[in-house]
Protein backbone atom coordinates (compact mmCIF):
# COMPACT_ATOMS: atom_id res chain seq x y z
CA UNK A 1 0.00 0.00 0.00
CA UNK A 2 1.15 3.51 -0.81
CA UNK A 3 2.28 5.79 1.99
CA UNK A 4 -0.07 8.63 2.80
CA UNK A 5 2.61 11.14 1.76
CA UNK A 6 2.94 9.45 -1.62
CA UNK A 7 -0.83 9.61 -2.14
CA UNK A 8 -0.85 13.33 -1.29
CA UNK A 9 1.97 13.97 -3.75
CA UNK A 10 0.28 12.02 -6.55
CA UNK A 11 -3.01 13.82 -5.90
CA UNK A 12 -1.14 17.13 -6.08
CA UNK A 13 0.44 16.22 -9.42
CA UNK A 14 -2.98 15.22 -10.73
CA UNK A 15 -4.53 18.48 -9.52
CA UNK A 16 -1.74 20.52 -11.14
CA UNK A 17 -2.22 18.64 -14.41
CA UNK A 18 -5.97 19.30 -14.41
CA UNK A 19 -5.41 22.97 -13.57
CA UNK A 20 -2.81 23.52 -16.29
CA UNK A 21 -4.95 21.67 -18.86
CA UNK A 22 -7.65 24.24 -18.12
CA UNK A 23 -4.99 26.98 -18.51
CA UNK A 24 -5.67 28.30 -15.01
CA UNK A 25 -3.10 29.92 -12.75
CA UNK A 26 -3.14 29.14 -9.04
CA UNK A 27 -4.79 32.51 -8.41
CA UNK A 28 -7.45 31.95 -11.07
CA UNK A 29 -8.35 28.56 -9.66
CA UNK A 30 -8.36 30.00 -6.15
CA UNK A 31 -10.89 32.65 -7.17
CA UNK A 32 -13.13 30.15 -8.96
CA UNK A 33 -12.90 27.63 -6.10
CA UNK A 34 -13.18 30.17 -3.26
CA UNK A 35 -9.88 28.95 -1.80
CA UNK A 36 -6.55 30.56 -0.99
CA UNK A 37 -3.96 30.21 -3.79
CA UNK A 38 -1.26 29.38 -1.24
CA UNK A 39 -3.37 26.47 0.04
CA UNK A 40 -3.80 25.16 -3.51
CA UNK A 41 -0.03 25.40 -4.01
CA UNK A 42 0.51 23.38 -0.83
CA UNK A 43 -1.97 20.76 -2.00
CA UNK A 44 -0.26 20.53 -5.39
CA UNK A 45 3.11 19.99 -3.71
CA UNK A 46 1.70 17.32 -1.38
CA UNK A 47 2.58 19.40 1.65
CA UNK A 48 -0.86 19.51 3.27
CA UNK A 49 -3.92 17.42 3.95
CA UNK A 50 -7.23 18.37 2.45
CA UNK A 51 -10.83 17.97 3.46
CA UNK A 52 -13.71 16.60 1.44
CA UNK A 53 -15.15 20.11 1.17
CA UNK A 54 -11.87 21.26 -0.40
CA UNK A 55 -12.15 18.54 -3.05
CA UNK A 56 -15.64 19.77 -3.91
CA UNK A 57 -14.47 23.39 -4.07
CA UNK A 58 -11.55 22.44 -6.33
CA UNK A 59 -13.89 20.48 -8.59
CA UNK A 60 -16.24 23.47 -8.79
CA UNK A 61 -13.35 25.75 -9.68
CA UNK A 62 -12.12 23.33 -12.36
CA UNK A 63 -15.69 22.83 -13.61
CA UNK A 64 -15.43 19.04 -13.31
CA UNK A 65 -17.12 16.31 -11.29
CA UNK A 66 -15.42 15.75 -7.90
CA UNK A 67 -14.83 12.08 -8.72
CA UNK A 68 -12.44 13.14 -11.51
CA UNK A 69 -10.14 14.67 -8.90
CA UNK A 70 -9.83 11.26 -7.28
CA UNK A 71 -9.27 9.43 -10.55
CA UNK A 72 -5.48 9.16 -10.51
CA UNK A 73 -2.96 6.31 -10.45
CA UNK A 74 -1.44 5.33 -7.12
Amino acid sequence: MESYQSVKEKFGIHLRTLRTEKKLSLRQLALKADLNHVKIGLIESGATDLQLTTIFKLAKGLEIEPKLLLDFKL
